[in-house]
């Protein structure tokens, strides 16, 4: 016989000794009712009412998250949105509405010190004014400078744009995102919600 037949074995002895034991001290229910209560040994336990206890607890939260729609209908497209069907807009141009939510500044270097050489230019977008930059759509590759006027290109934070750009996983210039990002094509203040 096998130890875990032997255990076994043991345990089924040992319930029914225990069971065995006990039912001197133990006796059913008498009668139909329920009014008599039950008894162990001889001497007889009395039903007690117990006050009816109502609960009232809170709504249960919602585990929905909130995000803008995949498409407004201006048919420009939110983070959400082209995060979403990721597969319909690789290597596609595509109209993207969000708040500007960073711009990256090139770190200043002290005179004589030797620095590392800036990123490109890039910036981020967010569906929400003040977002996480770590879900926000990364946008490369935008001139510093306006090709007509040759003046400096500024771009304000917590405004909306509409962007337009290639939808990639890597841009020309180095960046690389898993989740994609945009080169830049061009881009528009929004006026009007």
């Amino acid at each position: 016989m096998g130890s875990y037949q032997k255990s076994r074995s043991a345990s089924l002895l040992w319930v029914a000794a225990t069971l065995m034991a006990a039912s001197p001290f133990v006796t059913a229910c008498e009668g139909g009712g329920g009014d008599q209560g039950a008894r162990i040994g001889s001497k007889e336990l009395k039903q007690s009412q117990v006050p009816r206890l109502e609960v009232k607890l809170p709504p249960p939260p919602s585990f929905k998250k909130d995000h803008a729609p995949a498409l407004y209908p201006d048919q420009t497209l939110s983070v959400y949105g082209l995060r979403k069907s990721t597969k319909d807009f690789l290597n596609k141009t595509v109209r993207v509405k969000a708040f500007l939510l960073d711009v990256y500044q090139c770190p200043k270097c002290p005179k004589g010190a030797k620095c590392k050489t800036c990123d490109a230019p890039h910036f981020f977008l967010s569906d929400r004014k003040n977002g996480k930059k770590d879900k926000a759509l990364m946008v490369t590759d935008y001139p510093e400078r306006d090709e007509k006027t040759r003046k400096p290109i500024k771009f304000e934070t917590g405004v909306r744009y509409i962007v337009t750009g290639l939808f990639t996983k890597r841009s020309g210039t180095g960046f690389s995102h898993a989740d994609g990002l945009l080169v830049f094509r061009e881009a528009a203040l929004v006026t009007v919600e």
